[in-house]
């Protein structure tokens, strides 16, 4: 027997897509059920037989035509308020009943209101079934007034007006109900929301690859059906719900099974859901023989890149970045959903990983001595070079995913590089990628990645090792600006960021960018928080004008380049960041407090009274291409030369040109005393 189900949307009624997430590489996509993918969801529930004999003996349904066909007892024609479609909800109890499943009716009359109507938002459903004595649930009452982290199945009861505003608010409060569940439930990987009216019912399934939604059913005249669909969306199995089975409950302790590893959770550290991103969730946990361990949970696209479990493989073994223990196989969204489109799932599955790391510290931002803070950096940076070095470009370098390392780590993994998700695995040979604004976290953002956003396909520059070196430097301004060092305890961050800093996360590309062209010309902009020891002011002023000369002197091709090629050129920035941070640490372990002329070996510098070693005066951007040194400079490059030998250069053009102008000026009047002596007179 086929399930009947409504061909054609209702009269009115049309097709809403679903806006896609800017930072998911994946869209949100919508995808409308066939008869043939219903019957696939639907027929496994029960059989025939419990159908039509529920149907024959129901005291809910009148079988035989009246002079209004088949209905459900009830249920008004055309009901003017919501709260007369919940009277007759005995009919799902009555499901339960038969089918005998543990769920547990959540019908509190306090959360209906007679208000609530198809134009009033509603923050929670009033019907939803809960979990009950289930291990994958803690015991006890919810933790949320209205139940979400204990709720399997929210229900929207909606009335029957089929109009594209009806539907907008239909579809907008079942995503509601969907993210809030997610957001509650770290680690769940799909919500059902059926949608009743009192003539119609539809469903909806959402997971992190998208929604699923089936055509409107005429529950009067598809009795059969709509039985399926609401023991499809209420009363089957916990797990057929979209409940994660490897997390687990015992008394009030929780648990995340790996490979048949139990691990205690200790604490969940990271949770995004995925109307805000890439699903994600990081817990800590202690394994059996009582080692702390991290296990990450997330969803990626499968957009032909290189997963984080695939990275972390690749680099397994090198110092500075997060060490892998385990993994889970990876879990298909769409091949989960129980129906066959007979279409390769392509571009738009969502594939579940699950990994498990070695435990680290917090994230550098919780530094408790200067000493720790540059510690971290340094291996970090170093661990960053180890990635590169395989072949492996992070593109998301922030100060959350840099860790301190636990304490007494040895030297090279005193700090660590961690969350590859948006790493990217270049095989040899093969060029590096587009720098996309979108891939990374906006304050940190190199330079070149930032303005990306203003520049076509074509003239976009590559995403390599310097702007992710560069990310370090931003990661550096903005915590030695907005954290204050205090001995022995953990950083605290100040009340607000100087505005100057502040602009660097603007969505905006052009006030993002600018700000940082600003702090690199200008660095007292952004000045080291007075909490720092000297050797701070060193350093930054060393990384300022490496970053002055490799991202505004000298701007890198559009052209895509391989690994290979910038093989040599990595290895001295590299050398050279890293001797920056050498030197700040031994300057600051011996208590040397060097002048930054010497170090930065200016001659030309407080000649012009300039109080900042690396001030810059900015030159207008030429029209066409100029050369600086006998190197190349782009057209729209920032050129930037010191204050002093600028001032001496004009000084010695302007005396030239008065030179030569007087020079000119004599000659004309000698050319013109000669010209009246040669002039015949006129005679009379």
């Amino acid at each position: 027997m086929r399930c009947p189900y409504l061909r054609k949307l209702p009269a009115g009624a049309t097709k809403l897509p679903m806006k896609p997430n800017p930072r998911n590489p994946v869209p949100n996509t919508i995808h409308y059920l066939t008869g043939s993918e219903l019957n696939q969801l639907l027929m496994p529930v029960a059989t025939n037989d419990q159908i039509q004999s529920y149907l024959a003996t129901s005291k809910l349904f009148y079988p035989f035509p009246t002079p209004d066909g088949c209905r459900w007892h009830g249920l008004p024609h055309v009901a003017n308020h919501e709260t007369e479609l919940y009277t007759p909800t005995d009919i799902h109890s009555d499901f339960y009943i038969l089918f005998d499943e543990d769920v547990l009716k959540n019908h509190k009359k306090s959360h209906i209101t007679s208000q609530w109507d198809s134009d009033i938002w509603k923050p929670h459903p009033a019907l939803a079934t809960l979990a009950k004595g289930d291990r994958h649930f803690h015991p006890g009452p919810a933790n949320t007034p209205t139940g979400l982290d204990l709720m399997l199945t929210p229900v929207e009861i909606r009335l029957c007006r089929w109009d594209t505003t009806m539907q907008e608010a239909c579809n907008a409060q079942c995503t509601f109900y969907a993210d809030e569940i997610f957001k509650a439930q770290p680690g769940r990987r799909s919500v059902i929301v059926p949608v009743f009216t009192e003539n119609y019912a539809q469903l909806q399934c959402f997971d992190h690859a998208g929604v699923v939604r089936s055509w409107w059913v005429n529950i009067h005249e598809n009795p059969e059906t709509f039985v399926r669909m609401v023991i499809f969306a209420l009363a089957r199995p916990t797990l057929s719900l979209g409940v994660n089975p490897m997390l687990t409950w015992e008394g009030q302790q929780s648990y995340l099974t790996v490979r048949d590893i139990r691990y205690r959770i200790d604490e969940c550290i990271f949770h995004r859901q995925r109307a805000e991103g890439v699903p994600c969730a990081v817990w800590k946990v202690t394994n059996p023989e009582g080692i702390a361990r991290v296990i990450k949970w997330n969803c990626i696209g499968n957009f032909g890149g290189s997963y984080e479990s695939t990275v972390l493989a690749h680099i397994q073994g090198s110092e500075g970045v997060v060490q892998v223990v385990d993994t889970q196989d990876p879990y298909s969204t769409l091949a989960s959903r129980g129906f066959d489109t007979g279409v390769p799932f392509g571009d738009n599955d969502v594939i579940e990983h699950v990994v498990v790391m070695e435990g680290y510290g917090d994230n550098i931002s919780r530094f408790t001595s200067p000493k720790q803070l540059l510690h971290a950096f340094r291996d970090a940076i170093a661990g960053h070079q180890n990635m590169w070095e395989k072949g492996v470009v992070h593109r998301d370098i922030s100060y959350k995913n840099i860790l301190l390392g636990t304490p007494g780590a040895p030297k090279g993994f005193r700090g660590v590089v961690i969350d590859m998700d948006r790493a990217r695995l270049l095989p040899k040979g093969m060029p590096t990628t587009k720098a996309e604004s979108w891939i990374g976290t906006r304050p940190f953002q190199s330079f070149n990645v930032v303005r990306s956003d203003n520049l076509p396909e074509a003239k976009r520059t590559y995403h390599d090792y310097l702007d992710d070196l560069e990310s370090f430097f931003w990661v550096f301004i903005y915590i030695t600006n907005y954290f204050k060092c205090i001995p022995n305890e953990p950083a605290r961050h100040l009340r607000e960021l100087p505005p100057m800093i502040q602009k660097l996360s603007s969505d905006n590309p052009h006030i993002a960018s600018d700000a940082r062209r600003k702090i690199l010309i200008t660095p007292s902009l952004a000045a080291i928080h007075q909490s720092y020891p000297p050797q701070f002011e060193i350093l930054k002023a060393q990384l300022t004008r490496f970053f002055v000369e490799k991202v505004l002197l000298h701007p890198k091709k559009t052209q895509r380049v391989s690994k290979d090629v910038l093989r040599e050129a990595s290895n001295k920035h590299y050398a050279e960041i890293l001797g920056f941070f050498d030197g700040a640490i031994a300057d600051h372990e011996n208590g040397i407090v060097r002048n930054i002329k010497d170090v930065l070996g200016d001659k030309d510098n407080g000649g012009d009274g300039v109080k900042d070693p690396v001030k810059k005066e900015l030159i207008t951007p030429l029209k066409i291409r100029i050369k600086l040194g006998g190197v190349q400079v782009a057209p729209h490059a920032v050129v930037v030369r010191r204050s002093a030998r600028l001032k001496r250069k004009r000084e010695e053009e302007d005396a030239a040109a008065a030179a030569k102008k007087a020079e000119m000026e004599e000659k004309a009047l000698a050319e013109a005393n000669n010209r009246a002596k040669k002039k015949p007179r006129n005679r009379r």
